[in-house]
């Protein structure tokens, strides 16, 4: 990636253009490190996801390094000197036909084709491909696609969205089943008292761990001179709960000499 400094701006409007065009770029590839695949395209770098990347490459990254890639722009961010990019396949008449039969919301069965640290993908009817993302996979957080799926398993799972650029569909295996969260948050009510055991802490706040329930005690409820180590157990106060973040908002408890109870 360009260095930080004056005329990142300018340096990038190329790119800034060629997102908007859709302008397919000739890059090479560099380097494979966490996630995806370093790619130079003359002397600036950025960075193509492994999610982007076409099926056939996606397992064998490190083919790609020292080759010419064809690539478009996701995202340029110049503040954060961030390009995105995404491989460009020829996605043929016959698989926009076959991607045609599907729309979001179709169960659909398929092979795990490929298993990666992001997703799975999955080769679906009609020689589709599909890919469920590893946050799809399940309504709990998963740490390690390998450790639930191989070559071969058979899935089922709901398409999410079809995407005829990359002649792709996406997929969840999770909206298939229903989220335990909804019922586990019906035993919270606000103003309860809860053990919960500090998982994390952040600039956000404190992260803690409320039966399986991910709780949050936020940053602006915690006094300056308070501090948390994780896997301490503590009592705290449920504030809400947030059903879309699928989290037990907290607050912290504190009971004085004369058993006074302060939010």
């Amino acid at each position: 990636m360009p260095s930080k400094g004056r005329g990142t701006n300018i340096h990038l409007e190329k790119f800034i253009a060629a997102q908007k065009s859709n302008q397919v770029l000739s890059g090479k590839g560099i380097e494979v490190n966490r996630g995806g695949l370093v790619v130079e395209i003359g002397k600036t770098r950025g960075f193509l996801p492994s999610s982007l990347v076409s099926l056939s490459q996606a397992a064998n990254l490190e083919d790609l390094v020292g080759k010419d890639v064809q690539v478009t722009v996701v995202e340029v961010d110049p503040g954060q000197n961030r390009l995105i990019l995404s491989q460009k396949t020829t996605v043929s008449e016959e698989t926009k036909q076959n991607l045609s039969k599907f729309k979001p919301g179709d169960k659909v069965e398929g092979e795990v084709a490929a298993v990666l640290s992001f997703g799975v993908f999955v080769g679906l009817p009609d020689k589709i491909e599909g890919l469920v993302h590893v946050s799809e996979i399940s309504w709990e957080k998963v740490e390690d696609p390998t450790s639930l799926y191989k070559v071969g398993d058979k899935i089922e799972a709901q398409i999410t969205s079809i995407d005829l650029s990359t002649g792709r569909a996406n997929l969840s295996i999770k909206q298939l089943a229903q989220d335990p969260f909804k019922e586990k948050a019906k035993d919270y009510q606000p103003d309860d008292i809860v053990k919960a055991i500090v998982t994390k802490v952040t600039g956000q706040g404190v992260f803690l761990d409320v039966e399986g329930i991910e709780g949050l005690i936020p940053s602006a409820k915690i006094e300056a001179d308070q501090s948390y180590e994780i896997g301490k157990s503590l009592s705290c106060l449920v504030d809400s709960v947030d059903t879309q973040k699928r989290r037990i908002n907290l607050a912290p408890f504190i009971t004085s000499t004369k058993d006074l109870i302060y939010k």
